[in-house]
């Protein structure tokens, strides 16, 4: 039995009368039929011809009732944690949500357990900080709510002595409608991590077929429409959590995200994105807010109580790491300028032959670092010309190939023209800078060298959503190369105050890059070991389009491009999806990374490509021969996949499940989220206050899945209305608001 606040029984009295009545009135009056403008869609998270046969399974599996979304962890201090779920109620009442946690996975040894109280106004989701933990400490933890439980899940506080090795998963940009979590199903099957590092665009704002949309993948988004409003952002976050990849991997791992630009818009700053549009989208604070509000109810992240939607933020980990993180998008950012690599996105490479293609493209990419389009070139059209016709004859002596450029051409005759590109580059640089334009604010940007100059951990990861270093000579100014003056800033302050062993993880550009962190190319030695002011690893992305994916470019003609002039960058992989382990020691911090066989099927093939470390006071890179390996053999039990009483906890498979139904209130469209056990003669019909039938939205035969059906309350007068969704003998109501 739910046990309710007082306060909310009288309210949940009136609300049962109400339907009770309302139902009532269904069965005996106004039956004639009134269509109503409304669209069906399928959701679809199949697997495949292969396994049409588990589809529903994979998707709304009904032992899961009424907690679909699975649970999660994260944001582990030493003595707490966040546990997160969702529950999808029969109705649309408030739930009284119990949970515990133990340290067994039977749960059988609990440690703490309380009740968590939910409703719409939090879009039904659950979020706990259970505290008084030990830390270091592997814990398993549940739901209960409506009689039934949830799946287990694993979770893990953070040391806080002497700590010998650590281990995270770092992943980030995952786009749906791209390809297949195939990553996140490799994550939980790992037993050899603390926690999975998420670095952000873990959903994408687009609508269905925009950015990263595959059609060999043929997966959509949900809603179908750009997400805008807070309804919007909701059932975006609901629809990838649903994916049962996603789901295991947060059911195994305690998750530490922070959010990049997707999670808002493509390349957002404080005051608006590159994709919102004001007089078609509306106030962007609004819609940051939106986002905001959205992330915080749906993400197993800590609220901030003193600064609410700050994620900046550090997790001590013992005497051996901090984890400093970072938001480069939302909290300071100015706006970036253009940048002008994507102004030839859209150029069709076909019609060249690859050698004018690679040429073509040389020359784009340098007139866009030189500004010479722009009237901003800090060199004349005279000196520009001159120094790419110089950069073509070692180009194509080396048959534009990155090997063949250390081989067949003189290195010193080499390395003194890219100084030269170098040094001019910095002229414009110099130029285009002026005016403190900041990436964190002038708030984080504080904040951020205290921490670096006050930690006391061995390493200082810092978890940064963009790269950090430069990549010559390729324009990308949502970068911290955008933002050259602040860098410049940090780099000073970390050299004066002689702070070593600074790792910066990055996400956000789809690509593997590993690098020394040079304070100017320039002065940038791997001899003498001079220049450098630490090391960045840069993850792949799980599933969103790679470079070449997304604008053409051959894969081949990038890595020429990054290795001719970049010395700083070790290794670029422009090509694969997957993630790096970051193993943590006290005489070395290395990076192995990982891809996956494919994104365009559920597959469950990955290989090893390759491992970097920096040792304990270095700041330069060197190649490991082999992965690193967790050096103990006493790991934690996995989380069991199933709950442990499904056998005795399942509901009706004739039943109908109402995910939620947004926006409610409502002037216009509005969207029923649903899902379907088995094929079923799905109604759905809008009465109102008085039990009169005002339209019929749905009255067709309906085979098992998710879907989402969009109708327009738009024609109908202010009031309260109730929705009635039957499949076979389930019956389902929703009150409707209109017009407030």
């Amino acid at each position: 039995m739910i046990s309710l606040a007082p306060q909310t029984t009288n309210i949940l009295i009136m609300k049962k009368i109400y339907f009770l009545f309302a139902m009532l009135c269904c069965a005996f009056l106004g039956t004639a039929q009134k269509q109503m403008n409304a669209r069906l869609t399928k959701i679809s998270h199949s697997y495949g011809e292969q396994e049409k046969t588990t589809k529903v399974q994979g998707t709304m599996d009904a032992s899961l009732f009424p907690f679909y979304h699975g649970v999660a962890s994260g944001d582990p201090t030493s003595n707490s944690i966040i546990i997160w779920t969702r529950v999808t109620p029969y109705n649309d009442e408030e739930v009284t949500v119990s949970w515990k946690m133990a340290t067994d996975p039977q749960l059988q040894h609990v440690v703490q357990q309380g009740n968590f109280q939910t409703g719409d106004f939090r879009d039904y989701t659950v979020k706990v900080d259970v505290t008084g933990l030990n830390p270091g400490t592997t814990y398993y933890y549940s739901f209960t709510a409506l009689g039934k439980q949830s799946i287990t899940g694993r979770t893990r506080t953070v040391p806080t002595t002497s700590v010998s090795q650590l281990r995270f998963a770092v992943a980030s940009c995952s786009n749906y409608q791209n390809g297949f979590f195939n990553v996140y199903d490799r994550l939980a099957e790992r037993n050899d991590i603390d926690a999975v590092i998420h670095l952000g665009d873990y959903i994408y704002e687009y609508e269905e077929g925009g950015f990263g949309y595959s059609s060999a993948v043929g997966r959509g988004h949900e809603p179908t429409n750009e997400i805008i409003t807070l309804d919007d952002y909701r059932v975006r976050h609901s629809f990838y959590k649903l994916d049962p990849s996603l789901r295991r991997a947060h059911q195994q791992h305690p998750f530490i995200l922070i959010w990049d630009d997707h999670e808002f818009a493509n390349d957002a700053y404080v005051n608006g994105a590159e994709n919102h549009q004001p007089a078609t989208e509306g106030d962007w604070n609004t819609r940051k807010n939106n986002a905001w509000k959205a992330y915080f109810e749906w993400m197993p992240i800590r609220d901030n109580v003193q600064n609410p939607n700050q994620i900046y933020r550090r997790i001590q980990y013992g005497n051996l790491m901090d984890l400093i993180l970072l938001d480069t998008r939302i909290e300071g950012r100015d706006k970036q300028d253009d940048s002008f690599l994507f102004k030839i996105q859209n150029t069709d490479l076909s019609r060249f032959s690859q050698d004018e293609a690679n040429k073509f493209l040389l020359k784009s990419f340098l007139e866009g670092s030189f500004k010479m389009k722009e009237g901003k070139g800090a060199i004349s059209q005279e000196e520009f010309d001159a120094l790419y016709a110089k950069l073509l004859v070692y180009m194509e002596a080396s048959d534009w190939d990155a090997q063949k450029l250390e081989k067949n051409v003189s290195q010193k005759e080499w390395n003194e023209l890219r100084a030269e590109v170098y040094s001019k580059l910095q002229k414009v640089n110099l130029q285009e800078n002026k005016g403190n334009k900041t990436l964190l604010g002038e708030t984080q940007f504080n904040w951020f060298t205290q921490q670096l100059s006050n930690s006391k951990a061995k390493w200082k990861v810092v978890g940064n959503q963009v790269l950090m270093m430069p990549v010559i000579p390729l324009e990308l100014k949502d970068t911290w190369n955008g933002y050259q003056e602040e860098r410049e800033r940090l780099y000073t302050y970390i050299k004066d105050k002689k702070i070593n062993n600074i790792v910066v993880i990055t996400g956000d550009i789809h690509m593997t890059f590993v690098a020394d962190l040079p304070k100017s190319l320039l002065t940038y030695n791997t001899l003498f070991k001079t220049g450098s002011m630490g090391v960045e690893f840069v993850a792949p992305s799980i599933t969103s389009s790679n470079l070449d994916e997304f604008a053409g470019f051959t894969s081949s003609f990038l890595n020429w491009l990054v290795a001719a002039f970049n010395p700083h960058i070790k290794k670029a992989d422009l090509s694969n999806h997957g993630y790096f382990i970051l193993d943590v020691r006290n005489d070395r911090v290395q990076a192995d990374w990982n891809y996956v066989n494919t994104i365009q099927t559920i597959n469950p093939g990955q290989f090893y490509s390759h491992s970097y470390y920096v040792r304990d006071g270095e700041k330069f890179l060197k190649s490991a021969n082999t992965a690193s390996t967790l050096a103990t053999t006493n790991v934690p039990v996995p989380a069991p996949l199933a709950r442990t009483n499904a056998t005795t906890e399942t509901i009706d498979e004739n039943a109908v499940v109402v995910i939620g139904n947004y926006p409610n209130p409502s002037k216009g469209l509005t969207n029923l989220h649903f899902a379907i056990a088995k094929p079923s003669q799905v109604t759905a019909s809008l009465y109102n206050e008085k039990g009169i039938l005002v339209g019929e939205l749905l009255n067709d035969t309906v085979t098992e899945g998710l879907y989402n059906l969009e109708y327009n309350v738009s024609g109908l007068p202010t009031g309260i209305y109730l929705l009635q969704l039957r499949a076979n003998d389930a019956v389902i109501s929703r009150k409707i608001i209109v017009g407030q």
